[in-house]
């Protein structure tokens, strides 16, 4: 494998392991998010039930898309991460969302 080759492989794995991260600091906020429930007024859980499903399945989508993600050229490589980044930040911007607008109602 030339050096081009190991750099871009490199930065596959590196990605990785950074999605990855993400992905678990997901799961603990949507943790967290089921955990204050209780607080959620009892005409707006089934609603915020289904966000937090909506969320988790997101979460879900995101690490399966990652996971089976093949390498197949630098170009294509660059358009999944940007793709993928902007999945992650969306999802990201959510999680906070409902925690704010949760803390906000309590």
């Amino acid at each position: 494998m030339d050096k081009a080759n190991q750099e871009y492989q490199a930065d596959i794995d590196k990605y990785r392991k950074e999605t990855a991260e993400q992905i678990t600091a997901n799961e603990e906020n949507i943790k967290e998010l089921k955990a204050d429930r209780a607080q959620v007024e009892n005409d707006k859980k089934d609603d915020y039930d289904k966000q937090i499903a909506e969320l988790e399945q997101k979460d879900n989508n995101m690490k399966k898309k990652m996971d089976d993600y093949k390498p197949e050229g630098k170009e294509k490589w660059k358009l999944f991460k940007s793709d993928f980044n902007k999945g992650m930040n969306d999802l990201g911007k959510s999680i906070k969302d409902l925690t704010a607008s949760n803390k906000k109602h309590n």
